[in-house]
């Protein structure tokens, strides 16, 4: 049992570690620059990317506000929409969710044991 939890923890980070170099490693286009701020706040990020022939992606991430905004745009058209606006902050407050087993208080109670 403990090897099977220490292999889903390995595969979580090693899948994180994916992720964050991904995302600072990304070909040109795919993420871009960090949006600068005339103020002493942490910048936020813009991705984008394209989802299907004629349409791009663009996700916003406001770490001052706590927020995400997801817009599709037509490049046929030009034609911007906004697709969802999420305030994030409670999300990431909350220690699991839709998550399979093992959750995190499973995994923790598992290291905390002798």
């Amino acid at each position: 049992m403990k090897t099977q939890v220490l292999m889903w923890v390995g595969a979580t980070v090693f899948l994180l570690a994916c992720g964050a170099f991904l995302w600072a490693a990304a070909e040109p286009g795919l993420i871009g620059p960090r949006v600068t701020q005339p103020t002493t706040q942490t910048p936020g990020w813009i991705v984008t990317a394209a989802v299907g022939d004629n349409r791009q992606q663009i996700v916003i991430a406001d770490p001052a506000q706590q927020s995400l905004a997801v817009y599709h745009v037509d490049l046929t058209t030009g034609r911007i929409a906004l697709k969802s606006v999420r305030h994030v902050r409670y999300d990431l407050l909350m220690t699991e969710f839709n998550t399979d087993s093992p959750s995190p208080r499973e995994l923790e109670a598992l290291l905390k044991s002798p």
